[in-house]
């Protein structure tokens, strides 16, 4: 399997499309509480959305900028209308040279983290940020689109075979 070194800025491009909320209008807001609550968007009139977010669409992967050694990278499936997410997050549109669980499982690599906490800024350890363009030059192995769907679904795989297990656990502890 032979592979090129390619930094994530030449498979994905990162939406900026900035989305000013209107009150009286829904929104989806994908943000790092609603991350950390069951990975599920807010639903929020746009008077209570106090500040600019960023548009989203199906098939993004959003990563945190913030306290990146959480890992909350958060892949966009069938989203609704009006979805958006917090500035916190860079949303990556992978392009037609990468299948997108490869680049997934790009981003929640140990070697992603760990690569990108050490980069980081800010003032206190609790809000220490990355820069988008760190995200975007980080460099990894792009094996051919084929071998990339195979790494791909099988990560996809066992993540929904945990999936299930943990649920059985769930059930057998209740």
């Amino acid at each position: 399997m032979g592979c090129n070194n390619v930094r994530i800025g030449d498979v994905a491009s990162f939406r900026k499309v900035s989305v000013r909320p209107n009150a009286g209008t829904i929104y989806y807001c994908y943000s790092l509480p609603a991350f950390d609550n069951a990975r599920k968007p807010e639903i929020l009139d746009g008077s209570e959305i106090l500040s600019n977010k960023l548009h989203v669409e199906d098939g993004d992967i959003l990563v945190n900028k913030l306290n990146m050694r959480f890992k909350r990278i958060w892949p966009i499936n069938n989203p609704h209308d009006n979805s958006v997410c917090s500035t916190e997050f860079v949303p990556l549109c992978p392009n037609d040279k990468i299948n997108r669980d490869y680049l997934l499982y790009t981003l929640m690599s140990d070697d992603f983290t760990s690569t990108l906490s050490r980069m980081r800024t800010g003032t206190s350890g609790s809000h220490q940020r990355v820069k988008p363009e760190w995200i975007l030059d980080y460099q990894f192995p792009l094996p051919s689109i084929e071998d990339q769907r195979k790494i791909g679904r099988c990560l996809s795989t066992l993540d929904q075979k945990i999936a299930i297990n943990t649920r059985l656990n769930g059930y057998l502890a209740a």
